[in-house]
């Protein structure tokens, strides 16, 4: 078994101890591997870029590497975006360009901390809502949209 072998069956990015606590597979795969190809048995495979310059490369090179198929292999979380709007992070130039120019002014560092009242007292009444539950099992990452700040 190669190198490359052990470092695929090691660090299959998914669920466990690695979600918990990834900084010490990261660290390894920008050491040791760090344009990592994996094979998820649900999905398929992917590459795992784990240096910054990579990083920067592959978003700055659109042509290469799209976007505008999602943020993630699961086909189920991917179909919940077929029926809203395509987010900023999902599109491609010359979309994204043009969506980046409308949201840029609003959306300043002295606009957004504007919000910030107003949200955490929207979260402290969200807050209070689980206290009042008492020892109730909450899941605060149940699906998208299902709090609007």
């Amino acid at each position: 078994m190669t190198t490359r072998d052990v470092a695929r069956q090691r660090y299959f990015l998914r669920g466990g101890e690695t979600w918990r606590n990834p900084w010490e597979d990261y660290r390894w795969l920008r050491d040791h591997d760090p344009v990592h190809c994996a094979v998820d048995p649900d999905f398929g495979p992917y590459v795992v870029l784990s240096r910054f310059e990579h990083v920067l490369d592959a978003v700055r090179d659109t042509a290469t590497f799209s976007s505008a198929r999602g943020l993630t292999l699961d086909p189920k979380v991917m179909d919940l975006f077929e029926s809203r709007a395509t987010p900023i992070v999902m599109m491609d130039p010359p979309d994204h360009t043009a969506m980046r120019r409308l949201v840029a002014k609003p959306m300043t560092p002295s606009r957004v901390s504007s919000f910030e009242p107003e949200i955490a007292t929207f979260v402290d009444a969200c807050l209070d809502r689980v206290e009042d539950a008492g020892d109730a099992e909450i899941d605060i990452v149940d699906g998208p949209d299902r709090l609007r700040a």
